[in-house]
């Protein structure tokens, strides 16, 4: 369980997000977001659109 669901349960908000984990080829950050998509997504450290989705939480 992310800490996103925890503060929402914490909350009383009973939705759920899905996180997806991504790794950027660039620098080697790994990371979560709420976003998905097929293009590739843009990393929180460099910016780089160089990222692989690693799997759904």
């Amino acid at each position: 369980m992310s800490l996103m669901d925890r503060l929402k349960g914490a909350m009383g908000s009973d939705e759920v997000e899905r996180e997806f984990n991504y790794h950027c080829r660039e620098c080697g950050t790994e990371f979560e977001t709420a976003e998905h998509s097929r293009s590739n997504v843009e990393c929180p450290e460099c910016g780089a659109s160089g990222t692989r989705s690693l799997s759904k939480l």
